[in-house]
């Protein structure tokens, strides 16, 4: 319980922590998302800290030469999966989150701010278009993490990914990075409030060339992901 009350309180002060720079910095930035990106990084980086997350990564080659056009795809279970990824994965890299996430007191001004991509809850056509965007800025080279479980998952299973998953990497014509997250819906589990110290383990997989995807159908792209992922956590598929 102490440690849940201490990581609750470092939020609202490394929050109030990073405005002055942002204040500061944001008037003479060419870039005007990068203050809120770097702060979103410190932030998170630092509570992990606070609230006692160890992580260790594996894969980390899979990360040294990336291919101009990439989207991650990992597994979800924890609100923490957000800052593990942007402080392991190269600077700059954006998530697309549910719009609840843009609407949280203080956090959700940072990361609108910092090019992040809100999506609504339902798939409708303003969501469409907004994935459609992206794509076009994958294209471009903006490197994007997309979670294709679509909510997080309660105990750590990997469940069914999501049609229109691939949207981004085959309209932006981008390889596919798995990524496997282990371990960290003990941090926080989904619809709990209590934190408690963890060990995470992360595993970046080799980049997929779209060729590799070409005559093959969505759902049997999005199963052999689920599996080599699933693989990756070490978790049994069928």
């Amino acid at each position: 319980m102490l440690r849940t009350i201490l990581v609750y309180l470092s939020a609202i002060v490394l929050y109030l922590t990073v405005l002055p720079f942002i204040c500061l910095y944001w008037p003479f930035s060419k870039d005007k998302e990068f203050p809120f990106l770097m702060s979103t990084i410190f932030w998170g980086g630092n509570l992990m800290k606070v609230a006692g997350v160890n992580i260790t990564v594996h894969g980390k080659e899979n990360i040294r030469k990336l291919p101009e056009r990439v989207v991650f795809i990992s597994n979800h279970a924890s609100y923490f999966d957000i800052p593990i990824l942007i402080t392991i994965l190269p600077l700059g890299c954006r998530f697309v989150a549910r719009e609840d996430l843009f609407r949280a007191p203080f956090l959700g001004w940072i990361t609108r701010n910092s090019g992040h991509i809100s999506i609504e809850r339902k798939g409708t056509k303003k969501t469409l278009q907004t994935m459609l965007k992206t794509a076009e800025k994958v294209k471009n080279g903006l490197k994007v993490i997309i979670f294709p479980e679509g909510s997080r998952s309660p105990d750590g299973q990997i469940a069914e990914f999501k049609k229109g998953t691939l949207l981004l990497a085959t309209r932006g014509d981008a390889h596919i990075v798995p990524i496997a997250i282990s371990g960290s819906h003990k941090i926080m589990a989904k619809n709990k409030l209590l934190v408690s110290p963890t060990r995470i383990k992360v595993t970046i997989g080799k980049a997929i060339a779209p060729a590799e995807f070409v005559g093959k159908e969505e759902s049997d792209i999005l199963a052999d992901l689920k599996d080599q992922i699933s693989e990756m956590a070490g978790q049994s598929h069928k």
